[in-house]
């Protein structure tokens, strides 16, 4: 998943770019379809580059939870920023040290690259996902910490039946009911 949020830091940050540049001056920004680009900014600030991209993984994949509860933020918080830091850092120091032009799509199928490439489609996991309930609330200060088996199974239905409001097989669904 890191490779997939790298490119898409590396999008968003060319498309950036782009948009605030002068239109005289659109035709030289950074194109960061090679790692050039990422490796000059890593270059010139390597702390603030791994803080920059650092910040944007955390923030794609809702570490803070939403609305004024942060509902969905993880309760081990500060294990899950150390482990993005390490893996950013890892990142990092990898690109940093490549001296070759690489296409970025190239970079990820490299031995040297720390992460796996990005999914081009579901067909790429490794093996399927487990999703286990635990047998208390670990979020509960006081009064009863156990889960209510009612409720997880009332949780459970609910996920099992979400859809998604882009995904093709969402019109395929809605087209085949009664």
């Amino acid at each position: 998943m890191l490779a997939s949020l790298v490119q898409t830091w590396a999008i968003m940050r060319e498309n950036q770019s782009f948009f605030r540049a002068a239109d005289s001056a659109k035709a030289g920004t950074d194109c960061f379809e090679t790692i050039s680009p990422i490796r000059a900014l890593i270059r010139r600030d390597p702390a603030g580059f791994t803080a920059e991209l650092g910040d944007f993984v955390l923030r794609a994949i809702g570490f803070q939870g939403r609305g004024s509860d942060g509902l969905g933020r993880p309760i081990y918080s500060e294990l899950y920023r150390s482990l993005v830091e390490q893996e950013v850092s890892r990142f990092t120091a990898s690109v940093r040290n490549f001296d070759t032009t690489l296409r970025l799509y190239e970079y990820w199928e490299d031995s040297a690259a720390p992460f796996k490439p990005p999914m081009t489609s579901l067909r790429d996991v490794d093996e399927a996902g487990m999703i286990a309930a635990a047998g208390f609330d670990a979020r509960v200060t006081q009064g009863r910490r156990t889960i209510d088996q009612d409720d997880l199974v009332r949780v459970m239905r609910a996920i099992r039946q979400q859809r998604g409001s882009v995904a093709e097989t969402d019109v395929d669904a809605q087209a085949r009911a009664p």
